[in-house]
């Protein structure tokens, strides 16, 4: 009975056999398995490119609170013109700091379409993962979004990165044992 509990004895070995799994899934597999949500208060023109290409994009406009994107662990997030509910003056620069911070195991990829050497970008590159211009080609988006969706198909990636960002920011992993 335990003997399949303790299986893996080193994380190595479970990296490794992840490997021979993910080899069998296809990039046009991996990016229908994986919902992408998009925060725009305007369209989203790469939308039907990227569809055609085999992601799973859906569109949320500007979004109240985080909970909006629970199902989702990949988000492009626009920097203007969204997160007014939560920071009015920083808006989607804000709003991907709060991703972050409360969802470290999400992949956030900014974008935009003004200047780049503003302060609210300056902020976004500080948390974001990847950042585009908004008008960037179809193969620097596929790139950045092929790249998440690598990752986070690797539980030990996700995990190691989960356990980062609780250790970076001083959480205790230790659960409370109730007297």
């Amino acid at each position: 009975m335990f003997e399949k509990i303790f299986s893996y004895r080193q994380i190595y070995e479970l990296e490794s056999s992840q490997k021979t799994s993910l080899s069998i899934n296809n990039d046009l597999t991996r990016r229908a398995k994986v919902p992408i949500a998009v925060i725009d208060d305007e369209p989203f023109l790469p939308h039907q490119t990227l569809n055609n290409n085999g992601y799973d994009i859906r569109i949320l406009g500007d979004i109240k609170n985080l909970s909006e994107i629970k199902d989702f662990n990949v988000i492009l997030c626009d920097l203007q013109g969204v997160g007014i509910h939560l920071n009015d003056k920083n808006q989607g620069a804000y709003l991907i700091d709060e991703i972050k911070r409360n969802h470290p195991e999400k992949f956030v990829i900014a974008y935009t379409g003004g200047a780049v050497d503003d302060e609210i970008t300056k902020m976004a590159h500080e948390s974001a993962d990847y950042f585009l211009k908004k008008d960037a080609d179809v193969e620097d988006w596929r790139e950045k979004l092929d790249r998440s969706i690598t990752f986070l198909s690797k539980p030990v990636s996700v995990w190691k990165r989960q356990r980062y960002a609780l250790f970076t920011n001083d959480v205790s992993t230790l659960g409370h044992l109730e007297k």
